[in-house]
């Protein structure tokens, strides 16, 4: 299997680790692997899980998908996921029901080293999550994300 054909194959785990078979994350992540997300200051499979897990908590059912497929050059990779649940409640500050429908985006960046990731970016529409669950107000002049 050639390399850009592995680090497909790597995403579609790092998907299924995202949708809660965490143990894909000692297979994944450098021991040493930083991951760039201000203020996180994660680091390594053990970071990453407790990402994973944080990421997950708020909602009852949540799935990720990939949106764009992966884009892969030589040791990076970038792609685009949207992450769809049903809201469990309780966190501070949200006004809206347990049970309400949420979607949510993001990019991810991977440096690729040894077959396991070396460094990862994360960037995600966190402020339409909190739109979405009325802790911030909606935003009058902007258009709703394509479904």
């Amino acid at each position: 299997m050639d390399q850009e054909s592995r680090m497909r194959r790597m995403y579609d785990d790092w998907m299924t680790m995202w949708n809660g078979d965490t143990s894909l994350a000692h297979k994944l992540v450098a021991r040493d692997c930083p991951v760039h997300q201000p203020p996180n200051n994660a680091v390594g499979p053990e970071g990453v899980v407790q990402m994973v897990e944080m990421g997950r908590a708020p909602f009852e059912t949540i799935t990720f998908s990939i949106e764009i497929e992966p884009i892969i050059q030589n040791e990076w990779l970038a792609a685009r996921w949207i992450g769809a649940g049903r809201y469990r409640g309780g966190m501070p500050g949200a006004t809206v029901a347990p049970g309400t429908e949420i979607t949510f985006r993001g990019n991810d960046i991977w440096r690729v080293e040894d077959g396991q990731i070396a460094e990862y970016w994360v960037s995600s529409d966190g402020i339409h999550l909190l739109m979405q669950l009325g802790i911030l107000p909606p935003a009058s002049n902007v258009a709703p994300p394509p479904h």
